[in-house]
């Protein structure tokens, strides 16, 4: 069961995109999923065997489009296998789901890794600037507007530069979020995701508390995201939790839910 749970972990590392989520595709003969917005199947596997790669990752890599690179999945697949030869390993509750469950899992893994690299390629540091704009006099965001509205309205401004000019507003106001934020999301998409479902302990089968759900995502946090000073009790009311939007690198910005 460790070795599929491995298994089922790098296929999805390989293949797996955040870009869309409009359509859910599988390739057949390897029992991969990954995500696109178009025809993913056709499009990805021609693209595959054309240039005799492996994975979506090896043939970004061969391309040189690093920057797509990073809409893929990211798992500490060494780190994986470490964790799961210990005693109180908590994918081990994992062990049981079907094809579409372990999809949501690493679904809820990948989505953390990319709000981990927001969180340290810009919310830790644009925070701070987001603080000096509020007490400065000479606001550096107002500056930045007033200059894109100037450009904005010089002619031939194509519908590029146009998404370009509202991704960059959108990223200078946001409220970026703290790590406590992002791992509160984890906490919030864990739970919508297990409640409902069922693990397997010893002989019989039994449902997930809010307790124990609490407990594996401690884990998780603390043995596989290496965070050790974040931990949720049962006293956390998860149905408090709002959703906002943090706009970075896409036009469609990242949602999170949390305090």
């Amino acid at each position: 069961m460790r070795e599929l749970f491995i298994k089922k972990a790098i296929e999805y590392d390989n293949f797996y995109s955040h870009l869309g989520r409009d359509n859910i595709s599988e390739i057949s003969d390897k029992n991969f999923y990954f995500r696109s917005c178009n025809n993913v199947y056709r499009v990805f596997k021609e693209l595959l065997d054309e240039n005799n790669c492996a994975s979506m990752k090896e043939y970004m890599s061969k391309i040189g489009k690093e920057n797509n690179i990073n809409h893929l999945s990211h798992f500490e697949i060494k780190r994986i296998r470490e964790i799961t030869l210990k005693n109180d390993n908590p994918f081990l509750f994992f062990y049981n789901f079907d094809d579409e469950s372990l999809f949501n899992l690493f679904e809820i893994l990948a989505e953390t890794h990319q709000s981990l690299k927001y969180y340290n390629v810009y919310s830790s540091s644009y925070r701070n600037l987001k603080d000096d704009n509020r007490t400065s006099k000479n606001s550096k965001l107002k500056t930045l507007f007033d200059t894109i509205d100037i450009i904005k309205e010089f002619p031939n401004t194509d519908k590029l530069q146009d998404e370009i000019f509202y991704i960059i507003k959108s990223f200078s106001i946001n409220y970026h979020y703290t790590e406590m934020q992002l791992f509160q999301n984890f906490l919030y998409r864990m739970y919508c995701f297990l409640i409902d479902l069922k693990y397997q302990d010893k002989s019989k089968l039994k449902n997930f508390t809010k307790s124990k759900i609490i407990q594996i995502v401690n884990s998780i946090i603390n043995e596989y995201y290496s965070e050790e000073k974040i931990k949720f009790t049962t006293a956390i009311k998860i149905e408090n939790f709002r959703n906002l939007t943090y706009f970075y690198d896409t036009a469609k910005g990242i949602n999170l839910y949390h305090i």
